[in-house]
């Protein structure tokens, strides 16, 4: 074979490795911002504890790097430190969850760490 056509053939097994290594957590990520907004829009049926409910529930399944003393009501009676957060805001006419993690990826068999930081939330006002 040509040198160009190894060349090709290297290039795509790169994107195919990358691909394989950074679509799911961005496919998690995206999952849980469906679920944040979800939680939001029924923000006016359901009451914080069922809504927190519903959270730990969808972090178990996506295996994301939370723990219940990771979920604040707001305003928080700790700040939190730096990822991982959810908060939750209810105010007069409106409700947002705003949640923060990072994810760590190794690459090359663990030569490369490369770090993914994720911001999802979900916001809801009736009327909008």
């Amino acid at each position: 074979m040509k040198k160009s056509t190894w060349m090709i053939l290297g290039i795509l097994a790169l994107a195919v490795y990358a691909a394989v290594k950074f679509a799911p957590p961005y496919i998690r990520n995206f999952q849980f911002k469906m679920l944040l907004n979800s939680s939001a829009e029924d923000s006016g049926d359901l009451n914080n504890e069922e809504i927190i409910h519903d959270i730990k529930k969808k972090i178990e399944e996506l295996s994301l790097p939370f723990e219940p003393k990771h979920i604040y009501p707001k305003p928080p009676l700790v700040e939190p430190e730096g990822p991982p957060f959810i908060i939750l805001d209810r105010g007069e006419g409106y409700f947002a969850i705003d949640a923060e993690y990072q994810i760590t990826i190794e690459l090359f068999f663990g030569k490369i760490p490369v770090t993914l930081t994720f911001s999802p939330s979900g916001y809801y006002e009736p009327g909008t």
